[in-house]
């Protein structure tokens, strides 16, 4: 998040038994938004309307309006995405992440040949050898 939004603050707060909130972002309006990050096993799977809940909970405690769910997972059920529409008629935002948005979101971050500085010290041939075998980014492999 402080790579993709560098004026804003992230707070890492989650830990067991956190109350539904993992980060605290502060954006540059000085906006409060609590985020819940869910990394689930199987990331063709959905998340549920169950987490929105939650932390639509968490926000209620906290006095806040702005929350984001990131997920590992391939989509938000349509349960999910309808309680995020409710939600937004009482005036709460709340902001789905999933899979695919947080790779776009990592994308830039991640550099094509993370071992390559290292090897390339002592074996430079056969680094560039390799880079050619191995398309950039990885090809089609993704982090989650």
């Amino acid at each position: 998040f402080k790579a993709n939004y560098g004026h804003a603050e992230v707070i890492h707060v989650g830990k067991p038994d956190d109350g539904g909130v993992d980060i605290l972002f502060v954006d540059i309006q000085k906006k409060q938004w609590l985020i819940q990050v869910k990394r689930r096993a199987n990331p063709d799977s959905s998340e549920g309307v169950g987490t929105i809940r939650n932390l639509l909970g968490a926000m209620i405690l906290e006095k806040t309006t702005c929350g984001m769910v990131v997920s590992t997972v391939d989509h938000f059920t349509y349960r999910a995405y309808e309680a995020v529409g409710r939600a937004e008629e009482c005036g709460m935002k709340v902001n789905l992440i999933d899979r695919g948005k947080l790779n776009r979101m990592l994308d830039p971050l991640l550099p094509d040949y993370p071992w390559a500085s290292v090897v390339n010290i002592t074996h430079s041939d056969f680094v560039e050898a390799i880079k050619k075998q191995i398309p950039s980014k990885w090809g089609q492999l993704r982090l989650f």
